[in-house]
């Protein structure tokens, strides 16, 4: 009977045993779901900010390449008004080359007309003279 008994209680204390671990696989069971879980979140959470670090760097591309291509077009505008800058400055010291020019002109038109005066009160002079002189000789005939 102790034998009967010691067997029952070995029994009973395997199924404690049982029950226990169960108990114990039942908790890790529960644990690594619940981890798995937070790393599923995680998971969630990384390929989510991979696409937005992505995005972030798509828009950078983009925005360096809207950069690139404005500063080129601001470098060709550049260039457009410098050689019309030179232009017109090439224009404008032609200008001032013919105004200096013209002035010459008008200032030896001017000295050419004030000398013409000046020979014809001079002519005029003389001829009054002259006709003096006949009117004096026709007085002495």
């Amino acid at each position: 009977q102790q034998s009967v008994e010691g067997f029952s209680h070995q029994i009973h204390e395997s199924e404690a045993r049982e029950r226990e671990t169960a108990k114990e696989r039942d908790a890790l069971v529960e644990e690594c779901r619940v981890k798995t879980s937070a790393i599923d979140e995680m998971r969630v959470g990384w390929l989510e900010s991979e696409k937005q670090l992505d995005a972030a760097r798509q828009n950078e591309c983009t925005a360096t390449e809207a950069a690139h291509q404005r500063e080129q077009e601001l470098q060709e505008a550049l260039q457009d008004q410098s050689a019309r800058a030179r232009d017109t400055i090439a224009q404008l010291t032609a200008a001032q080359k013919r105004l200096q020019e013209v002035d010459t002109e008008v200032r030896s038109a001017g000295r050419a007309a004030r000398t013409r005066e000046a020979d014809r009160k001079q002519l005029e002079a003389l001829t009054e003279q002259l006709r003096q002189s006949d009117a004096r000789i026709d007085g002495l005939e």
